[in-house]
């Protein structure tokens, strides 16, 4: 008797070719296992990773409104205020504890959105009839934010603030949102008629309204 023989290894060969074939590799080749697989990172890294870097990294474009947008917006600021001063008249302060730390941090954000509104209120009052679409809806579109913000600044600060101060506030934050939302109006017939002469008024009543605004508010932080 031989050693095959007598070990059985004459017959591996056949006994191995007759083992079923594995699912995986009857339906399945290397270069389709490839292409899945890189399929599926694909799908991961497209997910997790924008198509270009310089989406991420370039900031966001900036608004630009038409002035009838603006107004629209202006007015429902304006409506939201005289609610809050009609309908709560402010007339306790807010009852929940608030921290000085937080308190002093939201008057200096109202500070801060004070400085900006002057700066967009120059800027708008600026631009002429000649100036571009873009020009001027950017401008407005910048103005339009500046009273936003402003506002939900100011009604942060007033919810934890005294009467005295809340009246002062709110009083002159709604004249200098009805002065903005005059110069969009006298801005529109400006640039319907061409004539700069129609908004000049409005500019200057704008301008004395958000300084009156900004002396309200640097003056009564000081106090409060």
């Amino acid at each position: 008797m031989s050693l095959k023989e007598f070990t059985g290894l004459d017959n591996t060969k056949e006994e191995v070719s007759n083992l079923p074939t594995a699912t995986w590799k009857s339906f399945t080749s290397p270069s389709s296992l490839i292409n899945s697989f890189s399929a599926r990172r694909r799908s991961v890294l497209s997910s997790d990773v924008p198509s270009s870097p310089s989406k991420k990294l370039a900031p966001p474009q900036e608004e630009c409104i038409d002035i009838s947008t603006a107004i629209k917006r202006i007015s429902a600021l304006r409506i939201r205020l005289d609610e809050i001063r009609t309908v709560e008249k402010l007339s306790t302060a807010s009852s929940s504890f608030v921290a000085a730390s937080s308190s002093q941090d939201r008057r200096q954000q109202l500070l801060e959105e004070s400085k900006r509104i002057v700066n967009a209120a120059k800027d708008f009052a600026s631009i002429s009839c000649s100036s571009s679409d873009a020009k001027w809806n950017a401008t407005v579109a910048e103005i339009v934010d500046c009273a936003d913000c402003l506002t939900s600044a100011a009604l942060a600060v007033l919810s934890e603030s005294n009467v005295y101060y809340s009246q002062l506030i709110t009083t002159e934050l709604i004249q200098t949102l009805t002065a903005i939302h005059s110069s969009l109006n006298d801005a529109q017939q400006s640039r319907l008629n061409n004539d700069d002469n129609l908004m000049s008024k409005s500019m200057v009543n704008l301008q004395s309204a958000v300084n009156q605004l900004m002396y309200a508010i640097t003056s009564s932080s000081s106090t409060t």
